[in-house]
């Protein structure tokens, strides 16, 4: 008996642990714990009597018999305390599944809201329809040999560009195939590195493709500008909701002049502290000179936006920025990253061990003359070279300047197979007569058209 009792006893501190809270559980436990004390106390004075111990068997038998109604009252609060146990559980049961039924249905709530903001955020970016310009970003910082850019980072100007309000716009200028699309890509890290602290400072950029047609227009600039910046903002502005939906109203599905781009830019700008706006290629746009005189105008209304623009050296682009401020690239800035560019390329390319590397990165840097895209071509015919003799050849052959690199791989393929020749002479045709420039998988299917 008192060996059932220390068992209960064990599992009943359990139960308290768990419906500790519960009233009624408290109270049908202190009842059981009661009469338990009150038989233990019995006991404890028969078994500690002296006649227990001359005549104990007699005396058990009668301490049965007297204190039966007390073991009947622990048995009666102990099934009382059973069915507390049983009521308890399916309480906590009940708010459990109450609680569920709640956390569902503040959820489901939950992603309606979401949903309900998200909608006429997706249909806003859809009439936008911006270029991914960030996937354009990482594929030119991939291309980067740190530290890429330094010799700008450091230029005090460009610091006082980042950290002030002087000076406004910035040009960056340089020749072709100096790598000014990947130093780019190194301004808008280093702008974002600065602004991370402060989510009211945005930084925007645009790379021109000279190969899409669609993404020559200023209007495609403006777009896409809009679009980074509300991407950053929790909530859309009530002004270009409704622009948004005059648009659709009579049936502009993607935004136009029409809709006064400049006019939204310039208005969502002015809500912020400040704006960092990079635009790479702007000679290969359409019209240079309009993207230029947007972004004078943006800093001619607006005490909060940052410009700097890249191109080759354009007349008119030198025409309409002389206020401002110019930076040059030349290969005495650019020799750095020149060297750290080629000394990666040649670590990878598989040339005989008793090749020197060095003289092969010494001589591409002297003749490169700050073109990356001169070196990157060098570097791509090396790579066809299967013996120490042929890249000696390589090397003692090996045109200065883009023009006469072009015409050296044109008289390579005029002394290839017969095979390659016609290949090299119908992909020639078709992007010389070709209306458009064509992209790849264009260009692959009419080199397949027999003529």
């Amino acid at each position: 008996m008192i060996e059932r009792l220390g068992d209960s006893l064990s599992v009943y501190r359990q139960y308290e642990e768990l419906f500790g809270d519960n009233e009624r559980f408290k109270t049908a436990l202190t009842n059981v714990y009661y009469h338990v004390l009150v038989f233990l106390k019995q006991a404890k004075d028969v078994f500690t009597s002296k006649g227990f111990r001359l005549f104990g068997k007699v005396f058990w038998q009668s301490f049965e018999n007297e204190f039966q109604s007390t073991l009947e009252s622990i048995s009666r609060h102990t099934n009382q305390l059973q069915e507390e146990i049983s009521l308890a559980h399916r309480k906590t049961v009940q708010a459990t599944l109450a609680n569920q039924v709640r956390l569902q249905v503040s959820t489901c709530e939950a992603l309606r809201r979401i949903e309900a903001q998200s909608f006429p955020r997706q249909r806003l970016m859809e009439w936008l329809s911006p270029v991914d310009m960030e996937e354009v970003f990482l594929r030119e910082s991939q291309r980067r040999c740190e530290p890429c850019g330094q010799w700008l980072l450091d230029q005090q100007p460009y610091r006082d560009w980042l950290e002030t309000s002087d000076p406004r716009l910035v040009w960056i200028a340089g020749p072709p195939g100096a790598g000014k699309t990947v130093l780019s890509a190194s301004i808008i890290e280093s702008v974002r590195k600065a602004i991370l602290a402060d989510p009211q400072n945005i930084c925007t950029f645009f790379y021109c493709d000279k190969k899409n047609e669609n993404n020559q227009s200023i209007c495609t600039v403006l777009v896409n500008l809009l679009a980074q910046i509300l991407a950053h903002l929790e909530d859309i502005p009530a002004f270009i909701t409704a622009v948004h939906e005059n648009a659709i109203r009579f049936g502009r599905f993607k935004m136009a002049a029409a809709d006064m781009p400049l006019a939204l830019l310039k208005r969502l700008i002015k809500s912020m502290k400040k704006v960092y706006i990079i635009i790479d290629g702007v000679d290969e746009f359409k019209d240079p000179v309009q993207v230029v005189d947007t972004a004078q105008e943006l800093i001619e209304s607006l005490p909060n936006v940052q410009i700097i623009l890249l191109s080759r050296d354009d007349p008119k682009i030198k025409t309409r920025t002389e206020q401002h401020l110019r930076i040059t690239m030349t290969p005495a800035e650019t020799s750095h990253d020149m060297a750290e560019f080629i000394s990666k390329a040649i670590s990878q390319l598989e040339i005989p061990e008793e090749t020197c590397r060095q003289d092969i990165e010494d001589q591409i840097l002297r003749r490169a003359a700050g073109m990356f895209l001169w070196a990157h071509l060098m570097i791509e015919s090396l790579k066809l070279a299967t013996s120490s003799r042929e890249i000696a050849d390589i090397l003692s052959y090996m045109p200065t300047g883009l023009e006469v690199m072009y015409g050296a791989i044109l008289e390579k393929l005029a002394r290839g197979p017969a095979g390659r020749q016609a290949l090299a002479k119908k992909i020639l045709l078709w992007t010389r007569l070709s209306a458009r420039d064509l992209h790849w998988n264009e260009l692959e299917s009419a080199a397949a058209v027999e003529m």
